[in-house]
């Protein structure tokens, strides 16, 4: 397989992890790129886990994101058929299978490459829109990192964009295309009986025997989860460094004591071409002269792919570059040249390269105010690091001499977030820390549940009302509303089954004759026409697969529930619409990327299939509250 990958064309799934890295980084602290979660694993590939700090953050996204298009929370009918919780673990599994190939298949991201990712994230952006070094290092050492451990874990995600060389489908020929969007812009004609529910007291009264059997059928309706009212305690690094300052007087120390770290390094504006091995590399070399000769062969020869920007070729122009910004094999031979000089050939994992010096920028001092903020962010890393391991110390102190958590968190300075009615699977709070509030007795504090930034959170249960079942008598009023609206729907749902059958006959009849020959009242006939999915009916959109193939005066197998009652739908007429040339070109395009996707599908499937995958069940019930089919 692996083989393979190398030798089938150009283009994956680099916008797909381009995707998951802006969400990473919406997240912040960049999410699992950068810090590993210290929970079980919910899912691992190969041994490593997916991330379930990756999994929940998706999953409360994208609920999010549904909750606000529907106006309500989605039901669980609704969300099984949305299946969010297994596109999320599909996704994170072929994230985690595409860098892993990346990794074994030694591909590894331009060095220039990253540097341009990260200067053109607004996170890193100083007051006048460029790129801010003193802005990106304080960044990272708020989450604990150095940018040479952020770099590292960036480059190879990154990598994974390599394998966009494996992959590209062929245009799709417009004698394929015409007749795929004739058919997807047809123009449908459909005859609708619509069967409303009644109103729900015309459903009467249900006898004992019934109000009973429709209570134990649906007890799960009726019964109270157990619920638990917690203090919560978290002590992260952000709660820390929220409450400490650095004196100027400090920074002035630190700068004082260790001046020559805060200087600016030598740097040098570089040229390189990047061949793919010595005999090319030297056969280039012999025709370069001077640094426009250096720049011809460069835009002619370079196989860099970042010698190319905006359309525009950059004769192998790296820019300013310091020593620590490269490879060692390039670095050493850069910072040993002379202005004008041409370099032997230098190997490197990223092929064999020529360099070129164009100017040298001495090393030089930076002033106090220039190293102002990067001094301040150090010291403030370093003083919240200690100030959270002694402080955690003393809480577990108290903790075990019997003093109360709200009384330790204000003497520290510290929030206490009190969260009501918290069920086993409230997604106001992180599996971990229920786990350990529904495993802690009341008026207790559970053990500390460790943050991925070396903090802890603590809970405090105040209260616990336990899981209950009404009886029927306690709510038999409610019991029988909910039996009288389930009754006039199933009763709407058996009469439209009844014009069903009679439309779907060995006799041919319109719909109307077919209503009267199913003798079922109230029935609303009409017709909707479309021509684009903008024009079809949400409740419809999902049984569109199943009407394009109808044949005209054909009906669909199953009546199929609206808003407004339950619908008995007929194919009437089907035009085909032949597209002009600029919809064919356009529908050429669409075709083109599905089979991209198709195909870009098959090969992580591959990859998968050639994986070790396991899923811990137990782990995802506490993520997305029930099992996820993701193997």
């Amino acid at each position: 397989m692996l083989q393979f990958m190398r030798n089938i064309g150009a283009t994956l799934t680099s916008r797909i992890l381009l995707g998951f890295l802006a969400l990473a980084f919406v997240i912040w602290g960049i999410g699992e790129y950068v810090r590993p979660s210290n929970a079980l694993a919910a899912v691992t590939v190969n041994g490593e886990d997916v991330g379930v700090r990756w999994l929940e953050e998706s999953y409360k996204q994208r609920l999010g994101m549904v909750e606000q298009a529907l106006g309500q929370k989605p039901s669980d009918a609704e969300l099984a058929q949305l299946q969010l919780a297994e596109r999320i673990v599909a996704e994170a599994i072929g994230r985690t299978v595409l860098r892993q190939t990346a990794a074994n298949l030694g591909l590894v991201a331009a060095v220039k490459q990253l540097q341009e990712m990260i200067a053109a994230n607004e996170l890193f952006r100083g007051e006048n829109g460029t790129f801010d070094a003193t802005r990106y290092k304080g960044m990272l050492a708020r989450i604990g990192k150095t940018p040479e451990q952020f770099e590292t874990e960036m480059g190879r995600e990154l990598s994974v964009q390599m394998l966009g060389q494996t992959v590209k489908v062929a245009p799709v020929a417009d004698a394929v295309a015409a007749p795929l969007a004739a058919t997807a812009n047809a123009k449908v004609t459909l005859e609708v009986a619509t069967v409303a529910p009644r109103a729900a007291a015309s459903a009467g009264q249900p006898t004992a025997e019934e109000l009973q059997r429709y209570y134990t059928l649906n007890e799960q309706v009726y019964r109270t989860a157990e619920k638990r009212d917690l203090a919560v305690v978290e002590l992260s690094r952000a709660a820390v460094s929220g409450t400490l300052s650095i004196s100027d007087a400090q920074i002035a120390e630190a700068y004082a004591a260790n001046k020559a770290a805060y200087a600016l390094p030598e740097k040098r504006v570089v040229r390189h071409i990047l061949l793919p091995n010595m005999d090319k590399a030297r056969a280039a070399a012999a025709e370069i002269t001077d640094q426009a000769s250096f720049v011809a062969v460069a835009n002619r020869l370079s196989t860099d792919p970042g010698n190319v920007q905006g359309g525009q070729k950059q004769g192998g122009l790296l820019g300013s570059i310091a020593r620590s910004d490269v490879v060692k094999a390039f670095g050493d031979s850069a910072f040993g040249l002379e202005v004008g000089k041409l370099s032997a050939p230098v190997q490197t994992p990223f092929g064999v390269h020529l360099i070129w010096v164009d100017r040298i920028e001495p090393a030089r001092e930076r002033t106090l105010a220039d190293a102002r903020e990067e001094i301040k962010a150090q010291l403030l890393a370093q003083e919240t690091e200690d100030v959270l391991a002694r402080l955690l110390e003393q809480v577990d102190a108290k903790l075990a001499a019997g003093e109360e958590l709200p009384k330790i968190a204000a003497e520290a300075g510290l929030k206490v977030e009190r969260v009501a009615q918290v069920v086993a699977d409230d997604p106001r709070l992180p599996p971990a820390l229920l786990d350990m509030a529904f495993a802690t007795g009341e008026g207790q504090v559970g053990a500390p549940v460790g943050l991925n930034d070396g903090g802890a959170s603590y809970v405090l249960v105040e209260k616990i009302v336990v899981a209950d079942l009404p009886k029927l008598e306690n709510i038999q009023d409610q019991v029988i509303v909910d039996w009288q609206a389930a009754s006039v729907q199933m009763a709407a749902q058996r009469d439209a089954d009844k014009v069903l059958a009679s439309v779907r006959a060995a006799t041919p009849r319109s719909m109307a004759q077919a209503v009267a020959q199913a003798q079922v009242a109230d029935v609303q006939l009409g017709t909707l026409r479309f021509s684009n999915l903008q024009e079809v009916p949400e409740w419809l959109q999902p049984r569109l697969l199943d009407i394009y193939p109808l044949p005209e005066g054909a009906a669909l197998p199953l009546a199929v529930r609206a808003p407004d009652g339950w619908k008995v739908i007929k194919l009437a007429k089907r035009e085909l619409v032949a597209p002009d040339a600029k919809g064919l070109a356009a529908a050429a395009g669409v075709y083109r990327t599905q089979l991209q996707a198709d195909m870009e599908g098959l090969v992580v499937a591959q990859l998968e299939r050639e994986s070790a995958i396991e899923c811990h069940q137990p782990r995802l019930r506490q993520i997305f509250g029930r099992d996820v089919q993701c193997e």
